[in-house]
């Protein structure tokens, strides 16, 4: 992959200079810095070749360790966080607003070097248990998703015998607790199957997100 960066834009509310801007003045990249993130030209955040590092250092930060005014502005095309404490930010949290890594204050230079270029690679800089994590999390909320969308589509008496199918009831159970037929069981049973694309009761089950 080759590098898709040309500029670093730091946004640091700090006289002195980061590690991180010293280890990048020699890279040959153009560099501008800027106190504030409301002095960043306009055009610069929306330009792919433009990376965007802001220091949490001397922020009001959330309950997650994301400065207040920078997560009303989330998601940004090419971001990352530097002078990150480990113990205030959540890198799962970070990355799911969109945030390509975090450079942590304590990273000792090396790190920070390797952390530096791999994102100027246009990787990401995360943990791998961070990022199992967040798919981990992806992934059941699209399992939700689809349970919610799945069960909505569901009539009522449908909702009904599916939760009983989930407990373990019969045909004829089904029937002698709903006060139905057992044809009318089957009937109700075949329409569920074909609104959640599964083929048996086991699958239906993890369709809808019931426990057997």
């Amino acid at each position: 992959m080759g590098n898709p960066f040309q500029t670093l834009c730091f946004v640091r509310n700090d006289d002195t200079p980061s590690p991180l801007q010293l280890l990048c003045t020699p890279m040959g990249y153009q560099m501008k810095l800027y106190r504030r993130f409301c002095d960043v030209e306009s055009v610069l955040l929306n330009d792919p070749k433009v990376l965007i590092l802001v220091s949490v250092s001397n922020e009001n930060l959330t309950s997650r360790g994301i400065p207040v005014w920078l997560e009303r502005k989330l998601p940004m095309r090419n971001l990352i966080l530097i002078d990150v404490s480990e113990k205030v930010t959540d890198p799962v949290y970070a990355l799911k607003l969109g945030i390509r890594g975090l450079i942590f204050n304590n990273a000792r230079v090396d790190n920070m070097l390797v952390a530096v270029r791999a994102i100027l690679m246009g990787e990401l800089w995360y943990s791998r248990s961070t990022l199992e994590q967040t798919i981990e999390q992806l992934l059941f909320q699209q399992h939700r998703v689809e349970t919610d969308a799945s069960t909505e589509r569901l009539t009522s008496r449908e909702q009904s015998v599916a939760r009983l199918v989930a407990e373990g009831a019969r045909n004829k159970e089904i029937a002698a607790r709903l006060f139905i037929s057992e044809y009318t069981v089957k009937a109700h049973l075949a329409s569920i199957f074909r609104k959640t694309e599964t083929r048996n009761r086991v699958e239906m089950i993890g369709k809808l997100g019931m426990t057997a």
